[in-house]
């Protein structure tokens, strides 16, 4: 009787911590998140939706390259994450500047995030080993992948226009 009190309180404390882990975690993303969005606030419209929300995932992808972790959190569940709400909302504002119907518009801010999320995501998975040797530096690896991650932007962006224009 004394061993299952004894694991039944292991456990309940045991969970206790991962809540509070969680809960540490979801403050930190929360934190970042309202930093982006707050950066992105203040970002004036152009008469180029396209160009401002060009503006709104460059400013995110270099949140997320520098914590790449951000990334599984922001593409959760964000009825939970008011700022990742507001993220959502700051990339549909422009998206639905074109005038795109509304499905349309929502595969393109999904489209938009996605590309965003796991590109930056993806260059803190392993450093490869040209940056192990010394061969490259991290900060030559980041401006390559910053580099590739525009040209790839702007495909995908280059994409909603014609499906605003068509």
């Amino acid at each position: 009787m004394l061993s299952t009190i004894s694991t039944t309180k292991a456990r309940h404390s045991a969970n206790i911590g991962i809540h509070a882990a969680r809960r540490e975690v979801y403050v930190r993303v929360e934190h970042i998140l309202g930093e982006v969005v707050d950066q992105t606030d203040g970002f004036a419209d152009t008469d180029d939706p396209i160009a401002d929300l060009r503006a709104v995932a460059i400013a995110l992808f270099a949140a997320v390259v520098e914590r790449p972790w951000l990334g599984r959190y922001l593409m959760r569940d964000n009825g939970t994450q008011p700022n990742g709400v507001r993220m959502y909302e700051e990339l549909g504002r422009h998206v639905m500047r074109l005038g795109l119907s509304p499905r349309d518009t929502f595969h393109g801010v999904s489209a938009v995030l996605g590309f965003v999320i796991g590109t930056a995501t993806d260059l803190g998975q392993q450093v490869p080993a040209e940056v192990r040797d010394g061969t490259v530096s991290g900060e030559e690896l980041i401006a390559r992948a910053a580099d590739q991650f525009r040209a790839g932007l702007d495909l995908v962006l280059a994409g909603l226009r014609l499906q605003a224009d068509a």
